[in-house]
């Protein structure tokens, strides 16, 4: 591979099994390495420099806290249990949130994070913006 172009085309285990091919021991996780190829083959210094300070240990933290409904305690507990960036939270089963929630005795109910991450996660921040219009106190406000 000689270009940003060709490692932004790879998975991340592509790029683990190329590195680890020849006999280098990879610090960290490859998770974030297309993404920043392809700002780098963009010429997006600015994307780039973002992700590297969201970057630990290989993996991107995502400010959470732009979602309507959790702020530095629940950016928190999801960090403890590995909800660290918005594709993360937009997988999230609801249910699992709810009991997490729950446990910590938050009072608050999660049930459109997935939802508003799904946006986050895509770059669609205009559609984000819209449907955290619709949002009261974090919950689908009633059409009544």
């Amino acid at each position: 591979m000689t270009s940003f172009a060709q490692v932004a085309a790879k998975t991340p285990a592509e790029l683990a099994d190329a590195v680890k091919a020849q006999n280098v021991d990879l610090v960290g996780d490859a998770k974030t390495w297309p993404r920043q190829a392809k700002l780098a083959a963009a010429g997006d210094a600015n994307g780039l420099e973002d992700l590297k300070r969201r970057v630990k240990e290989g993996k991107a933290y995502d400010d959470l806290t732009l979602l309507e409904g959790i702020g530095p305690k629940l950016q928190q507990l999801l960090r403890d249990n590995g909800i660290i960036s918005f594709a993360d939270l937009a997988e999230a089963d609801v249910e699992h949130l709810r009991h997490l929630v729950r446990a910590a005795k938050l009072p608050t109910m999660p049930d459109t994070w997935p939802k508003q991450a799904t946006f986050l996660a895509k770059g669609d921040l205009n559609g984000f913006e819209q449907y955290k219009k619709q949002l009261k106190g974090g919950r689908e406000a009633s059409s009544d």
